[in-house]
């Protein structure tokens, strides 16, 4: 027998059927572990509508059917669409002023990791063919280097400062409704605040709210998860970031004249300097047309890498020298 019952009446009489035939058992059986396991997670969240996900597990794992039969995590994600579906229409039952249960953290990750759209219907409608919309070209940042980016500012400040507010720092992601929920698919009901406040209702537009019966959950989902970013980030102390300005003169280092040694032969004499190829510095062998790390005077800067141009010998003083670019 089974331990929750179907009724319908008629002009003579109402019917109660208290047993499903062996034909229907089965469905009947499914339909039981779906409203059972609704019912647990409405119950659960009215009690405390910031349950995790890992506590409604052990809720639902710990918890036992009428019938003696236990549900689990498979069957919860299994019937994730039907569990979501019944939480949702429970929100739309309440008042505007109650909690949102659909917005509950175990909820938002049920539906991330079902991966299910709230309150789909199930027939599609045919979507009348709309012409599409010619789109404008629309200003974009550039990634530049340090270098050039003075061009950029100097020849394009205008579009720059035009996309300054879409780009800023302090702008918000732009939520879309998905669309395809029943909420999106219903019609302005013209009776509460916002629709009120429409133009096409004699109401000024300055609230541009959608009509209550109109909220998308998919939106009001997407918009909780990014208010609930991790504190850390929120509250970051800002870096400071300081400007160090670097030398570009030229800077002298002095090796030991003994420590070096010319490798190869000599490649020219001008203006009392002889050139080479290549030297022997401490063991490490350095050529022209290849590459040295430098330590900049700024402490705490990190080492510039430099390309070595030419290596030669003052001839007068016997010091010998490197130019690096």
């Amino acid at each position: 027998m089974c331990n929750f019952f179907l009724g319908f009446g008629t002009s003579f009489a109402d019917y109660y059927l208290l047993a499903a035939s062996e034909l229907y058992a089965p469905l009947m059986t499914e339909l039981e572990e779906k409203v059972y396991l609704s019912k647990t997670v409405i119950e659960l969240l009215a009690e405390d509508d910031t349950t995790e996900y890992e506590d409604l597990l052990s809720k639902v794992q710990t918890a036992m059917m009428p019938s003696g039969a236990r549900v689990s995590e498979d069957s919860l994600l299994r019937y994730a669409q039907f569990v979501c579906d019944r939480v949702y229409h429970f929100d739309q039952a309440g008042a505007e002023d109650e909690p949102q249960l659909i917005l509950s953290p175990c909820m938002r990750t049920l539906i991330q990791l079902s991966g299910i759209t709230l309150g789909r219907r199930r027939a599609t409608r045919k979507l009348e063919k709309r012409e599409p919309k010619e789109k404008k070209p629309a200003w974009t940042k550039a990634t530049t280097t340090p270098l050039v980016l003075h061009v950029f500012e100097s020849f394009f400040r205008d579009q720059l400062d035009q996309g300054e507010e879409k780009f800023g720092p302090n702008s918000a992601p732009r939520r879309t409704k998905c669309g395809i929920c029943e909420a999106c698919q219903n019609t302005d009901c013209g009776q509460c605040s916002s629709c009120r406040d429409m133009v096409k209702f004699g109401g000024s537009g300055r609230s541009k709210q959608s009509c209550v019966e109109r909220k998308c959950p998919n939106m009001a989902v997407q918009v909780a998860e990014d208010d609930d970013e991790p504190d850390n980030l929120l509250e970051a102390e800002p870096v400071e970031v300081v400007d160090i300005d670097v030398d570009h003169r030229p800077v002298k280092r002095v090796i030991k004249s003994d420590e070096i040694e010319w490798v190869g032969p000599e490649m020219k004499n001008v203006d009392g300097m002889t050139f080479y190829t290549a030297a022997n510095v401490k063991g490490i062998l350095i050529e022209a047309g290849g590459h040295v790390t430098i330590q900049p005077d700024v402490p705490g800067m990190s080492m510039f890498i430099a390309e070595v141009v030419a290596l030669w010998e003052d001839d007068e003083t016997g010091e010998k020298l490197f130019h690096a670019r």
